[in-house]
């Protein structure tokens, strides 16, 4: 490592050296189970949670919003007030 900072030629030992410890850290972390991901992104994971999170909540508030529009038109008469206000 002190040849990198320092800017000096890599033997061909070092190189060899270099490539298993490269080659070892890669296999560790392809076992950690971060599936690519960084270790430290834990934020942008928390964000991509909270957006499904929201879509989700979205999709599913439009959903019984429909329903309950389709429940409103069900009565020749108009439904009683208070099954309508009730699923809102």
């Amino acid at each position: 490592m002190t040849q990198l900072v320092e800017g000096a030629e890599l033997t061909d030992k070092d190189r060899q050296d270099l490539r298993v410890l490269i080659d070892r850290l890669d296999r560790k972390r392809r076992g950690s189970g971060n599936r690519g991901r960084e270790p430290g992104n834990v934020k942008g994971r928390a964000m991509e949670k909270l957006l499904t999170l929201g879509l989700v909540n979205a999709a599913s508030a439009t959903v019984l919003a429909i329903l309950v529009a389709a429940l409103g038109g069900c009565w020749p008469a108009g439904p009683p007030r208070c099954t309508v206000s009730g699923c809102w």
